[in-house]
């Protein structure tokens, strides 16, 4: 978890899911946020502000060493199911506060390349056979689950949502439902299912 500290840098924490004390990882005056386990539980990768732009870091699990990923930029980490393709978002140019482009690099060195464009506030899920993601193109008001197909490189439509998807969006590992945040306005948001989609 990210704790946001007095001066409005923030710092990551561990807590065992089982209970237990807190452990502060990070202790920079940058700071560090958006955390996310590697498949294999041995990494954390995050973002951090201490290079030049905002780029993906990770550090064993545990703490310790941290090391940079990313040179170009990148937030909302997330590694390949196997563990060694590193996805990621980067704002597309000009700015769009709706849209942000997926990429990857893999992890044991390579260049980095753009996977998608059009991913709606962070809303992506990395899993065997491609990524799921929510996507705006008509309007924020309606958008649609797609998914992109590691194996043809196509896009399909899975379901089209009325009202506004924020950030929360998670594929459950059967891939057969999607669990979304969805505001109701003036501050209030449900969680909401997609199921059974082909």
């Amino acid at each position: 978890m990210e704790v946001k500290r007095h001066g409005g840098q923030r710092d990551l924490f561990r807590v065992p899911a089982q209970g237990g004390p807190v452990r502060q990882l990070t202790h920079t005056s940058f700071s560090e946020s958006g955390p996310s386990y590697s498949r294999d539980g041995k990494w954390i990768y995050f973002v951090s502000d201490r290079a030049a732009h905002s780029q993906i870091w990770k550090m064993p699990v545990e703490g310790g060493e941290q090391i940079q990923v990313t040179r170009n930029g990148g937030s909302n980490p997330q590694d390949s199911m196997d563990g060694k393709i590193l996805f990621y978002l980067k704002s597309k140019e000009p700015p769009d506060v709706d849209s942000e482009e997926l990429w990857s690099m893999e992890l044991e060195g390579g260049a980095e390349r753009r996977v998608l464009e059009g991913v709606l506030t962070a809303n992506f899920d990395v899993k065997q056979r491609g990524v799921y993601y929510a996507h705006a193109e008509v309007s924020p008001q309606h958008p649609e689950f797609l998914f992109y197909d590691f194996a043809t490189g196509k896009t399909k439509r899975i379901a089209t949502i009325d009202g506004f998807v924020w950030n929360g969006f998670s594929v459950s590992p059967d891939e057969q439902s999607i669990l979304f945040t969805q505001s109701q306005g003036e501050g209030t948001n449900d969680l909401m299912m997609v199921e059974n989609f082909r």
